[in-house]
């Protein structure tokens, strides 16, 4: 055997030594998982190469040290020095003393990489001590309220930063300016929840004079904040409807480079006004993602993006009749169609035969991906009805169904292959275990389904297998938690 082999085995086999485990917490009244490095540190013991590899492999596979995951503070303070990604998120299950001791372990490592942090944890002040010349991801959880001075201050600090999540703050256009600019190397932006604009430092009283001095503030903070200079973002996301339209313009005037975009759209502004500025200033926007409550929003969006957008992912409230044809008419530049209706139950009488649609004409489809389709009972013989036109398509995800439900009577599935009759897959597929692989899966998966996947095959799985052999570069179907690949 070639020794240079040795660590690349040892460590192979300590990825698949149990490092994890599940006890009943009585605080939060349900499991938690629990984090056991017993078993793995035993095995190291064997000689000085094992141990070497293995403790290695021990902080790469707990490389995200939640403080849900309960860990020693024996364990984490001897090997903290070998953590990149450190996460801090649940402030409570940290007593003074449990922080007073990380702050010190923390405070001389100059090695963190990645910094995922709720605000609280921000009060105490020493955590600032910590060496920001590695930090290049950082994500902030606040609490609904303006962002601190001293957060602002740390943030401005952090010139090599390439990531930057903002989640339930407030802002003015001064702070926006302050936390944006000044990083070189920053790609991706984030703003989350409760992101909002601040409309004001203070209370606006009664009075015409307090309100014209006030609105006269803003007027200037808001002209500062208008030239952000050149921002190097390629990567931006504005996941929050209250985040004020004109940080949104300036923030897209500073970044030319922008080619990934996932936003919800803002209130009190023109879904004419808000596609247009995604058109003119995001020339190279390859990707788009829209967050919506309102059809019609999403229409004026899909129709005015520009044309260089290859993959469209909509996450909709609604489902418009006409919400197909308009992604007909952008088929030429489409290889990538994600579709998740977060309210399945409303307007579903539209969607399946626009569904259908898409199948039908968007012949240049790489990849598609459909969500919470449990709920829509014509979707199976809808979809399967024809066969589909889209011969350059790679790979298709349909999540969120359960295929050992019982289908309806009326389902001409029912008919060959009901819930209890054994299936078998079409030879050329391999199906490989998993899990779901979306927020929709889980929770429409919850109970007594996992249990039965090595069981037998689902008969919904076995019949869309059977309708997809005509697509000549298929090679990889995802049903909810099955993934089924065939070599090509």
């Amino acid at each position: 055997m070639n020794t240079l082999m040795i660590p690349e085995i040892i460590a192979l086999i300590g990825n698949h030594l149990p490092l994890f485990g599940h006890r009943f917490n009585a605080s939060y009244d349900r499991n938690c998982v629990t984090w056991d490095p017993k078993t793995l540190l035993s095995v190291a013991t064997v000689c000085r190469t094992w141990h070497s590899v293995l403790t290695g492999v021990l902080w790469h596979t707990y490389d995200r040290v939640l403080m849900e995951w309960i860990v020693p503070n024996d364990v984490l303070a001897r090997n903290v020095h070998l953590i990149r990604r450190l996460s801090l998120l649940d402030e409570c299950t940290m007593d003074p003393d449990e922080r007073r001791a990380l702050r010190h372990a923390l405070r001389h490592h100059q090695h963190i990489s990645s910094l995922e942090v709720f605000e609280e944890v921000f009060l105490h002040q020493r955590l600032f001590e910590l060496h920001a010349d590695s930090l290049s991801e950082l994500k902030l959880t606040g609490s609904g309220a303006r962002v601190g001075v001293t957060l602002i201050t740390f943030v401005e600090s952090l010139h090599n930063l390439k990531c930057l999540e903002l989640a339930q703050y407030k802002f003015t256009p001064t702070d926006w300016k302050k936390l944006v600019t000044g990083k070189p190397h920053l790609r991706q932006l984030a703003v989350l929840e409760k992101g909002v604009y601040n409309e004001g430092r203070g209370t606006i009283v009664s009075g015409s004079r307090r309100i014209k001095q006030a609105r006269r503030r803003e007027d200037i903070e808001m002209a500062n904040a208008a030239d952000l200079g050149t921002l190097p973002i390629t990567h931006l996301v504005i996941n929050d409807s209250k985040f004020h339209f004109a940080l949104r313009e300036s923030t897209f005037r500073a970044s030319p480079n922008l080619k990934q975009l996932e936003t919800s759209l803002p209130r009190s502004t023109r879904n004419q006004d808000y596609a247009q500025l995604i058109r003119d200033h995001c020339q190279k926007l390859q990707v788009l993602t829209v967050y919506s409550k309102h059809s019609t929003s999403t229409q004026t969006i899909i129709k005015e993006m520009p044309q260089t957008v290859q993959e469209l992912v909509l996450h909709l409230a609604h489902a418009p009749s006409d919400l197909a044809d308009s992604i007909i008419e952008r088929r030429a530049s489409l290889t990538r169609l994600e579709l998740d209706f977060v309210n399945p139950r409303n307007a579903y009488s539209n969607h399946p035969s626009g569904v259908k649609k898409i199948l039908q004409k968007c012949s240049e489809l790489r990849e598609f991906v459909y969500h919470h389709h449990i709920h829509d009972r014509f979707f199976a013989c809808m979809v399967l009805k024809d066969k589909w036109k889209l011969p350059h398509l790679k790979t298709l995800q349909l999540h969120g169904l359960d295929p050992y439900c019982r289908m309806n009577k009326r389902d001409p599935l029912c008919e060959n292959a009901g819930p209890n009759t054994p299936t078998t897959i079409p030879v050329g597929w391999r199906r490989d275990g998993g899990e779901a692989y979306c927020g929709c899966c889980y929770f429409q998966m919850r109970g007594n389904v996992f249990p039965r996947i090595k069981e037998r095959h689902a008969p919904f799985d076995a019949v869309l297998l059977h309708h997809l052999q005509d697509l000549p570069c298929l090679s990889e179907v995802v049903i909810t938690e099955a993934v089924y690949k065939r070599p090509l």
